[in-house]
């Protein structure tokens, strides 16, 4: 596959690196920026139609512009409307940790086992006092939540932490028995990297349909992709405990 590359954050940053070790990757273009590294696969990107897929960590339409009209598919971090997407090729909008990660976790943890479904994920923000308890794996730990919303069938709840971890929980069944449950928990911008180049893999491999797509739309390929690049997932059954 060819990429190219829009990068303005240390999540696009480390979503490149991580998409170097990819096997199938051929060239990674640099968008508008030369390369400071002497990897052979390393470039600068002047014409996006020369490859696969365009990727971005910046909520910038201009390049979603772009990606359309070079006809390629485009990777975006952010969960943004986007109307104007006219390329025969997959735009994958919010390929982040909340949209990707989680939602793809809690469609593999329910092909599994059946029952009421789950999805508690971190966000950045100061812990609440009351609330969803939600027991993240070590070193997230328990925290506080709040409902956002119930969408295709499952509970969503954030859980505001501050600090540079973050974590992701999935419940098949009831909250205070759940028949399985399956958690992550790493360093926040590790895996916001992760999501993103998972979405540009699984892109590349043709799991999307032409349009606007979400992560949740192919979530066994998105997850896979996740685990082949170091994604840890634990398993365990248990109730959550409230925080202290």
């Amino acid at each position: 596959m060819r990429v190219a590359i829009h990068s303005t954050t240390e999540i696009g940053n480390r979503a490149g690196r991580i998409l170097l070790a990819e096997r199938s990757l051929v060239s990674l273009g640099l968008v508008d920026a030369s390369p400071r590294n002497r990897d052979e696969k390393v470039e600068r990107a002047n014409n996006l139609s020369e490859y696969d897929v365009a990727v971005t960590d910046a909520k910038d339409i201009a390049f979603i512009d772009r990606a359309s009209s070079a006809g390629i598919a485009c990777v975006l971090w952010h969960d943004i409307d986007y109307t104007r997407w006219f390329a025969d090729a997959p735009l994958l909008v919010g390929s982040n940790f909340g949209n990707g990660i989680a939602p793809s976790l809690a469609a593999h943890a329910h092909a599994i086992a059946e029952g009421e479904l789950t999805i508690a994920w971190t966000v950045d923000g100061r812990p609440l006092r009351r609330g969803f308890p939600v027991a993240f794996p070590d070193p997230v730990g328990s925290l506080w939540g709040e409902q956002t919303d119930s969408e295709r069938g499952a509970r969503r709840i954030t859980a505001p932490v501050q600090g540079n971890w973050a974590g992701a929980l999935v419940m098949v069944g009831p909250h205070d028995n759940p028949t399985r449950t399956v958690g992550v928990a790493d360093e926040a911008a590790h895996l916001e990297a992760v999501a993103l180049a998972a979405g540009v893999v699984t892109t590349a491999r043709g799991s999307y349909a032409s349009g606007v797509v979400r992560p949740d739309d192919s979530p066994e390929q998105y997850l896979l992709a996740a685990l082949d690049m170091g994604l840890e997932v634990a398993g365990f059954v248990g109730e959550a405990t409230s925080p202290t």
